[in-house]
């Protein structure tokens, strides 16, 4: 390889890999112009549990209406806005009659390319979660890890940092369902 052609390939791999490195700068009254938009709506549920304006000051979610997959089993597609532009797909797979949940992420690290765009390309057929009503919430976390999808299972303080008029219940589609489960009951 020559000189000339190692020089431009060094080059264009230090660009690529400086990418992460810019991050949403926000300066002067920005935040607190970004603040104030993003907080001012309070969260809305509808009847069948989708949802709009849930979250933080740095990120919005709204969640697609919750399907149910039986056997005390629901699912609900959460989108994800972040104050500098970006956007993520989530997966809530709640087992009402054992009140246990699991949040799925696709794309655990935001400055890598991951494995999955979306939750449609992580579940069957075009990947590995295959969710049906005799799915458990340890098999999806086990599924998920084993192909570095992100897990998150602890909802014990996962709105902490959100506003009361702005938290989700992602137990609403248990009591929509299910109101008799332990989860509807939480």
């Amino acid at each position: 390889m020559s000189i000339a052609k190692a020089l431009f390939l060094s080059i264009i791999a230090l660009m690529l890999l400086s990418v992460p490195g810019q991050a949403c700068e926000v300066t002067g009254n920005e935040f607190y112009y970004l603040k104030k938009k993003l907080t001012r709506k309070s969260m809305t549920t509808n009847k069948d549990c989708s949802f709009e304006n849930a979250g933080s000051v740095t990120s919005s979610a709204s969640g697609n209406p919750v399907v149910n997959i039986g056997d005390g089993k629901v699912g609900q597609k959460i989108m994800w806005d972040a104050a500098c532009g970006g956007y993520s797909e989530d997966l809530l797979f709640v087992d009402c009659g054992a009140n246990a949940a699991i949040l799925l992420s696709p794309d655990p690290n935001p400055y890598v390319v991951p494995k999955f765009q979306n939750i449609s390309e992580m579940q069957f057929p075009n990947g590995p979660v295959r969710i049906t009503k005799n799915t458990t919430v340890g098999q999806l976390a086990e599924t998920a890890m084993r192909h570095e999808i992100d897990v998150f299972d602890d909802f014990s303080g996962w709105e902490s940092g959100w506003k009361p008029r702005r938290r989700y219940d992602y137990l609403c589609g248990c009591k929509l369902y299910y109101p008799d489960s332990a989860g509807a009951k939480s």
